[in-house]
């Protein structure tokens, strides 16, 4: 991690706060998003323009979790001012890498990166099969985080298969089983937040069996569904409290100001801003 020591040094102390009957709890932002970091010319927005530009609207967030942060990221991190980015992974054998950084205000140990078991689709002849997921090294990461209040909150950020196709369709289950046994592993009981793009959509029945395992099998809920956003998207916040932290989702939102000087959006993916009470038991 790179640490910007004296951007926010005392955040940590100044956050958590006594209320009236001596529980300690604070209040906190998370983002996630789907910055379209493929090359220019191969992704669908325009990432060596756009990337600049939401490098500072990070900074509104205490934690921001991105995916697809693949070829830019010294774009996106040049004005980021949390005093914790994670380390953009070195590439491997495969196009791109995972494309998931975080950037965030509360310190982060060692960041686990974990690549799903299997993918589908690639570039042969020229042609790209399904959804072309075998070019980067997708799957999820996951980190404590230090929230000042006495035990760490595992934070996991994911990128799941895309493509709707049957085999696209069996990648994801078969990631979605993976990385249930893995958190139910390392994190049975702890409070917990799973966010990014699920590639799950609501309206579909098998991604409604892959959401509905998730929610089971690691006890979480949605953020949007419990604040009754009214939205179904990919893009998703799970959350869920622990013996020893309580999580409580206050507000739901996409960000209005992720456009350029025209209007447009700065992805192909909208941004999802949760804000979040926490409470040490």
């Amino acid at each position: 991690m790179k640490r910007y020591q004296l951007l926010g040094l005392g955040l940590l102390v100044l956050a958590a706060c006594a209320s009236n009957d001596g529980e300690r709890e604070l209040q906190f932002s998370v983002l996630t998003y789907n910055v379209a970091g493929l090359p220019a010319g191969i992704s669908s927005s325009e990432p060596d323009i756009n990337t600049p530009l939401i490098s500072p609207l990070l900074n509104r967030y205490d934690i921001a979790l991105v995916q697809e942060d693949f070829v830019y990221h010294r774009d996106l991190a040049r004005d980021a001012e949390h005093a914790f980015h994670s380390e953009e992974k070195e590439m491997g054998e495969k196009l791109v890498n995972d494309g998931l950084n975080r950037f965030s205000q509360f310190p982060f140990g060692e960041l686990a990166r974990l690549p799903w078991p299997s993918c589908y689709g690639d570039a042969l002849g020229g042609t790209v099969t399904g959804a072309g997921d075998c070019l980067a090294e997708k799957g999820f990461s996951a980190a404590l985080t230090d929230m000042g209040l006495g035990s760490d909150l595992p934070i996991i950020n994911l990128h799941m298969e895309a493509g709707d196709g049957p085999e696209d369709r069996a990648v994801r289950s078969e990631g979605v089983r993976f990385m249930i046994d893995y958190l139910k592993g390392e994190f049975p009981d702890q409070a917990m937040i799973v966010a990014g793009d699920f590639n799950l959509h609501g309206h579909y029945d098998a991604d409604v069996v892959n959401l509905d395992l998730l929610k089971t099998e690691l006890n979480i809920e949605d953020a949007c569904e419990v604040l009754e956003c009214g939205d179904d998207r990919i893009d998703r916040i799970f959350f869920r409290s622990g013996p020893n932290l309580e999580l409580e989702a206050l507000a739901w939102e996409i960000p209005s100001n992720f456009v350029d000087p025209d209007g447009r959006p700065l992805s192909d993916h909208e941004p999802i801003h949760v804000k979040f009470m926490l409470r040490a038991r």
